[in-house]
């Protein structure tokens, strides 16, 4: 293939912008749009053709960038997605494009040629545009034949004497499609079915949506009653322009418009009364609120209720010593929340949990000039951090790697909290390197 797209490359035109497809590749012939966008969106100098996907048939997310463009933009000419069963080498420069196009379209088979002239010569045009793709070896390898009348609308240039009257150019095709971006960046299509629930919209919760997202998440709920206020402004993802809105809402709104294939749901729930039907729906549920007893009510509420759903929770102290996260497999047979807050010596209930850094009943609060509004000490990196170990276990659980409850840990440095005369806990001092571990309290009234 090598052969091939050196040959592709070398009679492309790169005095035709390239054309952006949007959309999924379907077999034998498609009809696509053809639009030439508005807008400042970083393609507003490119012909943009879609397949559906401004009608939502093919674009998980509606208020995607590219397609509110699109919506305000006009049809330009006729455009057809084909599916080639045979190739064959792209001509050199010097070579006669037309001649190979017409050989091209004779090399397929008869149904195909019947299907495409009847698709395709429904109406005349002053230009078509034809995206051509073959499989080879599970890769797609794709080109576009831009074709301009020189005469007028004209029926399809698909046999040797409708060609004439047209001039014929190989166009360079940037792909838009999920089948393309995600591997690409990363992500992978495994997780366009699986449906996420996320908790609390705050500073770590707001990270931890953009990753999944940029993970390939194929839809995400989020719920938070809480408003941004000028207060969350640094260490949260939302910006100046979302002040005085539901964090969720304005989450959705704001990813929404930067990612197309991840569809977002929000909500004003407060943990405990989000719908029964709605947590028995998910693959995976992620509570960021930072409220232990509100978790380990609905630690409980799961159990009692059989909601048999995969459950992270997780929470970050303050003065940068670290962040927790806690996964709790469908069943709770071998460990539940609850089992990080018994004593693990007296195996009774405690109101902390035993993977804190921190001892309790300590002043680890803060209250700016009086404001009144107490708050905890933590950068945007601690919220970073957190969210970061807290995507990559949902990962690790969506792909059946992790299957057991599990908790994991980050510790960072103690000079600030030293300097607050904060006394630590042995975990702390003992805690090595993150790596998953096992829990499961013998005593533990809820999973036992």
């Amino acid at each position: 293939m090598s052969e091939y797209l050196g040959h592709l490359n070398w009679v492309e035109d790169d005095n035709i912008s390239p054309i952006l497809f949007i959309g999924e590749y379907k077999p034998s012939v498609t009809p696509l749009k053809l639009y030439k966008p508005s807008g400042q969106v970083g393609f507003h100098k490119n012909i943009i053709v879609t397949n559906n996907g401004i009608d939502g048939n093919t674009i998980n997310n509606q208020s995607y960038c590219v397609i509110q463009t699109l919506k305000k933009s006009n049809i330009l000419g006729s455009s057809f997605l084909i599916e080639l069963n045979n190739s064959s080498l792209p001509p050199i420069p010097n070579d006669n494009l037309k001649d190979w196009w017409i050989n091209l379209i004779t090399l397929q088979n008869s149904d195909f040629l019947e299907n495409l002239t009847a698709i395709a010569n429904k109406k005349k045009s002053n230009q078509f545009y034809f995206v051509c793709y073959f499989k080879y070896e599970e890769e797609i390898f794709n080109f576009c034949i831009c074709c301009k009348s020189k005469t007028g609308k004209q029926y399809a240039p698909l046999d040797e004497k409708l060609i004439r009257n047209w001039n014929i150019s190989i166009v360079k095709i940037i792909q838009h499609t999920k089948e393309y971006l995600l591997p690409r960046s990363g992500s992978t299509l495994n997780f366009q079915d699986k449906k996420v629930l996320l908790v609390g919209c705050g500073s770590v919760g707001s990270n931890i949506e953009r990753q999944l997202i940029q993970s390939g998440i194929g839809e995400l709920i989020l719920s938070d009653p809480d408003v941004f206020k000028v207060e969350n402004l640094y260490r949260h993802t939302l910006s100046v322009y979302s002040l005085n809105t539901y964090k969720s809402h304005a989450l959705k709104s704001s990813l929404s418009f930067e990612y197309p294939y991840t569809t977002i749901e929000s909500y004003i729930y407060e943990l405990m009364d989000i719908p029964k039907d709605l947590l028995s729906k998910q693959d995976l549920i992620i509570v960021a609120i930072g409220n232990a007893t509100q978790e380990r009510v609905f630690n409980e509420y799961l159990k009692d209720e059989k909601l048999n759903v995969p459950t992270i929770y997780t929470w970050l102290e303050g003065y940068g010593l670290g962040g927790h996260v806690v996964f709790v497999d469908t069943e709770m047979e071998k460990g539940c929340l609850q089992c990080n807050y018994m004593d693990p010596n007296s195996e009774e209930p405690i109101l902390h949990s035993n993977m804190n850094f921190l001892y309790p009943n300590q002043n680890v609060t803060k209250d700016m000039g009086g404001c009144g509004t107490l708050f905890l000490p933590y950068s945007h990196l601690d919220s970073e951090q957190t969210a970061t170990m807290v995507s990559r276990m949902s990962i690790d659980v969506l792909n059946n790697n992790l299957n057991k409850s599990a908790r994991i840990s980050w510790k960072g440095p103690s000079f600030d909290a030293e300097q607050q005369r904060l006394e630590l806990t042995h975990r702390y001092y003992k805690y090595k390197s993150p790596t998953y571990e096992e829990y499961q309290q013998e005593s533990c009234f809820v999973c036992k």
